[in-house]
């Protein structure tokens, strides 16, 4: 955290858990394009990624519409809290695209063998099944 290097969902995750051992109830907020945890009872919400600046809902849809291009004002199921198992999901998905991008298939098909483990999706296996060819194919 010192050194502000990670993803968003990443660094709210410690945050989220600092915060509960501090006895402080906030609830992790999937945004379209970044992750912010909410003020329990509060239209606040802390971005960690961000140094733990505190924005309103306001700051949260222009952030985004910034960075993902996605118009959040007329959505209020955007800030509702995320379930655990959707974070995780949604952590492996960021962590795939990340390796695919950085040609580490390799560890993209450990993240996709994971995602499919979790969830018996046709699209995920299909990918997953494209992967380790490509993966077979560099050995």
């Amino acid at each position: 955290m010192a050194r502000r290097t990670g993803i968003p969902i990443t660094l709210s995750l410690v945050v989220w858990h600092v915060a509960r051992r501090a006895g402080v109830a906030l609830d992790p907020i999937g945004l379209p394009g970044h992750f912010v945890l909410g003020v329990r009872g509060e239209s606040l919400y802390v971005d960690a990624f961000h140094g733990g600046r505190l924005l309103s809902r306001e700051e949260c849809i222009e952030l985004a519409a910034q960075g993902a291009g996605v118009d959040i004002s007329q959505d209020r199921s955007v800030f509702q809290p995320v379930p655990a198992a959707a974070v995780l999901f949604r952590m492996l998905n960021n962590l795939r695209a990340i390796y695919t991008s950085r040609n580490a298939y390799e560890k993209a098909l450990q993240v996709l063998d994971l995602m499919t483990f979790a969830t018996r999706s046709a699209e995920l296996e299909r990918e997953r099944a494209q992967m380790q060819e490509l993966v077979s194919s560099r050995r």
